[in-house]
């Protein structure tokens, strides 16, 4: 039993009062293309950037498909989430807190982790710069944050509404983001370039998104994996200022950037 696991005493939710939650994150999520893609991409920044020694926490964890994905990796990643939201399942249920308030969780046991992930998290808060800070004060072991947030404000259509979301980013926004929130940024760039091409067709020929995800099930999880496999390989091959529907990036605290 990990540090971590010794201090993790909340019990896992067992329903979603929102029924928009389960539309976004369905029985079968994880085998959809995205979210493999996703996956992937997680898994290569978490290893080029963070401290692999210690737990890693993603704050908005949803069901628990990128922590499960890490720990699937060998990290140690746990998660938390505002929602109460069903695991994905009873193996990656021990690993999260659902229904419960990052800044309600015991101090002690969140000084573990230098790493935090939110990934598509930060679109939802109006202030999120201020909500940055406020992590880091709460959490001041932390070293680094890595996000991913929906990307290119010419894609914004009804499933940004929907959402709840208040802006799609770019490289410069995510500039001016850091820079409010006191963080250096260490790296950034984009991925899913197909989507974005996808996504401007479908709002010039002024069609509308659809706000509830289909997973994949039977033989189209193949064909989700091809695809996954396809934009996993664009996000490696093509430079990072290459735009697409997606950015991720890397903040790092201004302390921390200039002792090293």
């Amino acid at each position: 039993m990990s540090s971590a696991e010794a201090q993790l005493d909340h019990p896992v939710s067992s329903q979603s009062e929102h029924g928009s939650f389960l539309d976004a994150y369905p029985d079968g999520i994880e085998h959809h293309y995205w979210s493999i893609a996703r996956n992937r991409i997680i898994q290569n920044l978490v290893s080029q950037y963070a401290d692999i020694q210690a737990p890693i926490l993603e704050i908005g964890c949803a069901r628990g498909v990128v922590t499960q994905s890490l720990r699937d990796q060998g990290f140690d990643c746990w998660g938390v989430d505002l929602e109460r939201s069903p695991a994905m399942n009873d193996r990656i249920g021990k690993y999260l807190q659902t229904g419960v308030d990052f800044f309600d969780l015991d101090p002690d046991w969140v000084g573990r982790f230098k790493t935090i992930l939110m990934l598509d998290v930060l679109e939802h808060i109006e202030e999120p710069a201020g909500f940055l800070r406020s992590v880091l004060d709460r959490a001041p072991s932390v070293e680094r944050v890595i996000v991913t947030m929906p990307a290119r404000m010419e894609l914004w259509s009804n499933y940004d509404e929907h959402y709840g979301h208040y802006l799609r980013y770019d490289r410069v926004s995510m500039q001016t983001l850091a820079e409010r929130a006191g963080l250096r940024l260490k790296s950034c760039g984009y991925a899913f370039r197909a989507l974005l091409a996808a996504g401007w067709i479908t709002g010039k020929l002024g069609m509308k998104r659809s706000t509830i995800i289909h997973p994949a099930s039977g033989l189209m999880r193949h064909v989700h994996g091809m695809i996954a496999g396809v934009m996993s390989l664009e996000y490696a091959l093509l430079p990072e200022q290459v735009a697409g529907s997606s950015i991720y990036a890397v903040l790092e605290r201004e302390t921390e950037a200039e002792g090293t």
